[in-house]
């Protein structure tokens, strides 16, 4: 039986191990999507995905356009120029598309006949959507699928220029954001997102879904283990500027007032990427380690007391603070750590003073079994909505297909 063309364009390209939870949906969802289709992954030419295609994991069919140097010069000539375009051009506007990609989607014959062919293209990120008048150009016929991972309207309402002239500049950018959004989600057949709250966002279209990520896919059993001393973790991908800023903001006007409160108290920061300056900070004080990549976040959670998520901008939903919650690991979060994820029930505490923060922190650690009740009802609410049955069935909606409901290829 022939099977079903899908064309899927993204940002990156998913691998086994890839550290950011974008890149973890997408590979859960090829890992859905993959076996049940003929299924083509086109990402833009970078560095990034072009050491990602050596990495294990990564779909069966990958385009990579612009890999291979044009054998013309008009080619040639036609690559540097989009190239140059792309950097002067997302000054302005830093939700475009990628230019270089959005040429090759056009002069390349064999991905036009992908493209013209395919009965299901899946846009993920914002960046991909604003392909959209191309797609649909190229093939009006077919299913075309919005992914928004977050949305660009709200991610740049909240950057915060340090200058009126940047300020003003990051206000323009979000209403034009905000504009774009509206023309395309009534253009898509299906918009996907995490949260009811970014379908909300997006001005609650009647095409909108929520496909929340299988987070509990796999998860094993939950093991506490007894530690020396009090232990508090921040996981995330540092290298994002808003986790570097989180980070930072932790260890600067949160941490002290813990570690006044609770001098044996140890600090952990889990993830790739931290920066020189963070590094800095974090070696001028013993009782917080970066701790870098960790494959296994279980073995973490499972001596953390308490888990922070301490960002003060950025959008989506964070993937590290419902995984906390399904360890029953209790979580202290600002509004946009918490945000689209559950009630403020399911948190020691919310809030965005530094003084508050460090005071859930300390309440936690000073009576760790009034937190048990909560963590236990919070994890039971996170198993029920991020299951593999849930995403598969809303990802078989929106493609209109009839995709596996079981786990148990994934191992």
């Amino acid at each position: 039986m022939t099977k079903t063309r899908v064309v899927m364009i993204s940002a990156v390209l998913p691998h086994e191990g890839i550290p950011h939870a974008g890149g973890r949906y997408l590979a859960d969802l090829v890992r859905l999507v993959d076996p049940a289709t003929d299924l083509l992954v086109v990402v833009p030419n970078n560095p990034t995905t072009r050491a990602a295609k050596t990495r294990t994991g990564t779909p069966s069919r990958v385009v990579v356009p612009g890999a291979t140097r044009s054998s013309t010069v008009l080619g040639r000539a036609g690559s540097r120029v989009a190239a140059v375009l792309d950097r002067s051009f997302r000054r302005v506007d830093p939700g475009l598309p990628s230019l270089p990609l959005a040429l090759d989607l056009l002069r390349d014959p064999s991905l036009r006949r992908a493209i013209r062919a395919a009965e299901v293209i899946d846009l993920q990120w914002s960046e991909s959507i604003r392909l959209l008048p191309v797609i649909r150009w190229l093939n009006p016929r077919a299913r075309v699928v919005g992914t928004y991972h977050d949305v660009q309207s709200q991610l740049f309402s909240r950057e915060s220029g340090t200058t009126r002239r940047g300020r003003l500049y990051w206000r323009v950018v979000s209403r034009r954001a905000r504009t774009i959004e509206r023309r395309h989600v009534r253009r898509l057949d299906r918009v996907l997102v995490f949260s009811d709250k970014d379908a909300d966002l997006l001005g609650s279209p009647h095409n909108a879904m929520v496909a929340r990520p299988p987070l509990a896919l796999g998860l094993p059993p939950i093991t506490r283990e007894e530690s020396r001393e009090p232990i508090v973790v921040f996981v995330s991908h540092l290298a994002r500027p808003e986790n570097d800023d989180a980070a930072r903001w932790l260890v600067g006007s949160i941490w002290p007032a813990v570690r006044a409160a609770h001098p044996n108290a140890r600090l952990r920061l889990v993830g790739a990427g931290a920066s020189p300056e963070l590094t800095q900070l974090v070696a001028d004080d013993p009782s917080i380690t970066a701790d870098g990549f960790v494959d296994d976040l279980a073995t973490v959670y499972a001596t953390a007391q308490v888990c922070v998520v301490p960002l003060r901008f950025g959008a989506g939903v964070k993937f590290k603070t419902v995984e906390a919650l399904l360890q029953e690991v209790p979580v202290v979060a600002t509004a946009v750590g918490a945000e689209g994820i559950g009630s403020p029930h399911h948190f020691a505490a919310l809030s965005d003073d530094p003084t508050d923060l460090a005071a859930g922190l300390i309440d936690v650690l000073q009576s760790p079994n009034r937190s048990v009740g909560r963590s236990r009802d919070a994890a039971r609410w996170a198993r029920e909505n991020y299951d593999w049955p849930s995403f598969t069935a809303r990802i078989s909606e929106a493609y209109g297909l009839a995709l596996r409901a079981s786990g148990d290829e994934l191992g």
